[in-house]
């Protein structure tokens, strides 16, 4: 009883060490770009869509509002996004990439693309997708606690 207990202890502490050790590194890469990891999911977002409003960068990131309202003015501050005032409901306005985030859209790509190949590496295919499936369902598993 004791064994099966420590394993599902463990399981959470190993993915706690791997997204540890994965911000940690991703963090670095991120900031010779001058981005943080904080960013990353607003630009991402906005590298699939750009011109989205605050509410639906929130949405898709899985970001609560407030924190959505000061990463963009953070973002806005670095020189990331800016906000254009939508002319038909002034309230709304929709977050736009600068140039300075479109000229690194390349390499912050590249460089998540290496990180998870270094992440994944000596897994198979067939392995890399299982992981994928296996840690969507126990995010959804959470979700609906």
């Amino acid at each position: 009883r004791d064994a099966i207990l420590e394993d599902r202890v463990q399981v959470g502490l190993d993915i706690v060490g791997v997204t540890r050790q994965l911000n940690d590194l991703m963090s670095r890469r991120l900031a010779q770009y001058g981005v943080t990891i904080g960013q990353l999911p607003a630009l991402l977002a906005l590298y699939a869509k750009d011109g989205l409003t605050q509410s639906e960068l929130a949405r898709r990131t899985g970001v609560e509002q407030p924190t959505m309202a000061l990463t963009l003015k953070r973002m806005t501050r670095d020189g990331l996004v800016r906000r254009v005032t939508n002319p038909a409901d002034r309230r709304a306005a929709h977050i736009h990439l600068t140039e300075r985030a479109q000229s690194i859209r390349d390499a912050l790509q590249a460089s998540r693309a290496d990180l998870d190949e270094i992440a994944l590496g000596g897994l198979s295919a067939s392995e890399r997708l299982m992981l994928a499936n296996l840690l969507r369902r126990m995010a959804h598993n959470l979700g609906s606690v």
